[in-house]
């Protein structure tokens, strides 16, 4: 139950990226992200990416993500998140991983495919050395957008606190065995 725009945009990525430096961090153009989501948004079809920038497909990623109306984890469960990924020792990997996923098992089936499938992509892209774009900065990138706050509308000093917690659920979600 993945978004086709995320299975087309990850796919394209993957075919022609992997040896494009800073996937995910460097921009594509703003006018160029916002017009291919909504090709994929509005049309019938899947639009041919294969003279798409990768940046912009990158970006149609993200933005795409950014918009939903929650996030991939959603608010009910970031508590549950946040303690799967913070109060277990960090050296006991295998019951961090259990923690884990206990949370995700709680997710919507279209939040876990989709979360499955982003952090697989994220995997991948990390092993190639030339994009430089190792689990660490992933989890920095995607923390706000896919793990999000603990309430709708934070307080500048919850955004502030929450950023550490936010790298941690990623880093976490990253760091499980494909």
């Amino acid at each position: 139950m993945v978004p086709a725009l995320i299975v087309h945009c990850v796919n394209e990525i993957e075919t022609r990226g992997l040896t494009e430096v800073g996937l995910y961090r460097i921009s594509g153009s703003d006018r160029d992200v916002k017009a291919l989501k909504e090709k994929f948004l509005r049309n019938n079809g899947i639009p041919n990416l294969s003279e798409v920038d990768v940046h912009v497909l990158c970006g149609c990623v993200k933005d795409f993500l950014r918009s939903l109306r929650d996030k991939l984890i959603p608010l009910t469960l970031w508590t549950i998140f946040s303690n799967a990924s913070q109060t277990i020792p960090s050296d006991d990997d295998e019951k961090v991983n259990k923690e884990m996923y206990r949370a995700i098992e709680m997710l919507p089936q279209p939040n876990r495919d989709t979360l499955a499938y982003l952090i697989l992509h994220f995997q991948r892209i990390s092993e190639y050395p030339e994009v430089k774009m190792p689990l660490t900065n992933f989890a920095k990138i995607f923390g706000p957008t896919i793990v999000g706050y603990s309430c709708a509308e934070p307080d500048q000093h919850s955004m502030f606190a929450e950023t550490q917690i936010q790298f941690s659920v990623m880093f976490a979600l990253l760091n499980i065995p494909t």
